[in-house]
């Protein structure tokens, strides 16, 4: 079972700071310093990354996105796409209960076992799918099938500081 590393490391010192000092975030810590230790995380198996568009006034998104293009993000996630086939079939078939995608299933999964999603949005479409999501009352049954076809798939997805879900 593959699982997220017990550490994420964040970016909110890297690149220059508001005004272009070391005030808010970013401590005028540049490319050439930070390549050894982004190296050094991927190197250790710490690639959870936490990053905002805030952090350096956009240097630390620019930076770390300019390290991550010669990673491969599908050797990673690729080989699960068979293993979570059963979980987005369930999803589906719930989905078309509520003439919803399987995408928007899953933010009412996670809202019904008491989390908040973060999702990203540039579209008046995607806030629209998120307003129908978070009007989607699964039933105890259907988050029972998506619990068993998610333990089915193997996968492991959260990080060792996260508690047990309900």
């Amino acid at each position: 079972m593959k699982k997220q590393p017990s550490i994420a490391l964040g970016t909110w010192s890297w690149g220059k700071g508001m005004a272009g000092g070391d005030q808010v975030f970013g401590n005028n810590v540049g490319v050439d310093e930070l390549r050894p230790v982004f190296d050094e995380a991927m190197k250790n198996g710490l690639n959870l990354w936490d990053s905002a568009v805030v952090y350096g006034m956009g240097d630390s998104e620019t930076i770390l996105s300019s390290f991550t293009k010669g990673c491969k993000r599908g050797e990673t996630y690729n080989p699960m796409l068979p293993q979570i086939e059963k979980l987005v079939t369930v999803m589906r078939g719930i989905g078309e209960k509520y003439g919803v995608s399987p995408a928007q299933v899953a933010l009412a999964w996670t809202i019904a076992k008491g989390t908040t999603p973060i999702i990203g949005v540039t579209k008046v479409s995607q806030v629209q799918d998120a307003v129908k999501a978070m009007r989607i009352s699964l039933t105890a049954e259907e988050i029972s099938q998506m619990e068993t076809a998610a333990e089915e798939t193997g996968v492991d997805t959260r990080g060792s500081w996260e508690m047990p879900m309900i």
